[in-house]
């Protein structure tokens, strides 16, 4: 694919994190999933490794319990496969709207994506914000990072 489909195929698969959340609908989320590969390899720097599509699901199925859900591209360029984005994603959970910005590394192939790293600023915010059900940011933790109420 050339660089310009890369990033178109990046925007879509942030459009369908948007609508999948936002709107609860099965054939978006259908669609989501068909915008990655079976052995994806997603992290949120510093949670753990997701690996392939259950892993993802099961990852994805935490936000689907967002109210609203917004990946807001400031800016995207591509060096052959890879892609990288710049955003501002907004989302809305148990009554907290929490905002940050972010930088995202998308490697696509055939088509899909299969590696998406994502390096969020402000991370502490988002966890202090208490937005996030019980135990979200332990259950994904990485093996180098440790959280605790202190």
């Amino acid at each position: 694919m050339s660089n310009a489909n890369n990033v178109e195929l990046v925007r879509d698969f942030l459009a369908a994190i948007d609508g999948a959340v936002t709107r609860k609908d099965p054939d978006v989320i259908e669609r989501l999933l068909g915008l990655i590969a079976d052995d994806i390899h997603y992290q949120n720097k510093p949670q753990r490794l997701v690996v392939g599509k259950e892993d993802f699901f099961n990852w994805f199925m935490e936000f689907i319990a967002c109210d609203h859900m917004e990946c807001k591209v400031l800016r995207a360029a591509a060096d052959g496969d890879w892609v990288l984005t710049q955003r501002r994603d907004s989302w809305t959970m148990n009554g907290v709207k929490v905002t940050l910005d972010l930088m995202g590394s998308f490697e696509v192939r055939d088509g899909q994506i299969v590696t998406w790293l994502d390096y969020i600023c402000d991370r502490e915010q988002w966890e202090a914000s208490g937005q996030m059900p019980e135990g979200f940011f332990s259950r994904w933790a990485s093996d180098d990072v440790v959280y605790e109420k202190v």
